[in-house]
């Protein structure tokens, strides 16, 4: 099968590319190498997670302890043909400049809307002499995880409520933040000095203090205690007097700095 695709930059340039071919830091690799081409991809699916167990000694079975994602290997399976040795060697030439990178993002032709983060790890298949070869890339993402290509941004309701549904498989933590510049007033020393997100189970997270009355000013600190310690192994009656245990002694005179 093969698709039509339009590069995300919606550029006038459409290129007849593999269902399942590799598009690395923005690129395929059909684009830059003549003659190459994806014939097929292992790696993507359901990834198997790795169980900590624990035997115990005349117990059935084992104590589940935990599970975790390992990393991801994903097989890119290809063909290679070339007209002459020389345009074979400078094919591979430009597929070793193309491999390596580090940490890429990884975009397939028949998931456009998602991408892996991985490495080149391994290439092997390769028959030698001959110039139309088939071989597979090695590639381990260290994240197995997938990601969507495009963010999605949820505003609240009238009634303050903002529902996410991001329509992972995955556990998301979306980045929250607040402007208040429509809150704004006509004197910019007006604003807003609190702002808290609730989940629906009660969870918060909260910035600022809620009962600080706008226009309000605070001092940045205060000084209770100021109190000069010698060094020295004795603790006198009169030091033990001057702190007493678990009680705390706050200067008379208080400074603000």
């Amino acid at each position: 099968m093969v698709y039509s695709f339009r590069d995300v930059t919606e550029s006038s340039t459409v290129t007849d590319v593999p269902s399942e071919a590799l598009q690395i830091n923005g690129s395929y690799i059909e684009d830059k190498i003549p003659g190459y081409r994806t014939m097929y991809v292992s790696g993507r699916e359901l990834l198997a997670p790795a169980l900590t167990t624990t035997e115990v000694a005349h117990r059935d079975g084992v104590l589940y302890s935990s599970r975790r994602f390992p990393e991801r290997v994903i097989t890119v399976g290809f063909q290679l043909i070339a007209d002459s040795n020389r345009a074979f060697r400078e094919a591979f030439n430009a597929l070793s400049q193309i491999l390596n990178v580090e940490n890429a993002t990884l975009i397939f032709a028949d998931e456009p809307d998602k991408f892996f983060i991985g490495t080149p790890s391994g290439i092997s298949g390769i028959d030698p002499g001959r110039n139309a070869v088939t071989g597979e890339i090695e590639i381990t993402c260290c994240d197995p995880y997938k990601y969507s290509v495009q963010e999605s941004t949820a505003e609240p309701d009238s009634g303050g409520v903002i529902t996410v549904n991001y329509g992972g498989t995955a556990p998301g933590y979306p980045v929250l933040s607040a402007n208040f510049d429509n809150l704004a007033s006509e004197s910019e020393e007006d604003g807003c000095g609190y702002v808290a997100f609730v989940n629906d189970r009660g969870k918060i997270i909260q910035f600022g203090d809620p009962e600080e009355s706008d226009g309000e000013d605070y001092e940045k600190s205060q000084t209770l205690i100021n109190k000069s310690f010698q060094t020295s192994n004795s603790f006198d009656a009169t030091t033990q007097s001057q702190w007493p245990q678990n009680a705390g002694t706050v200067s008379s005179s208080v400074v603000t700095q």
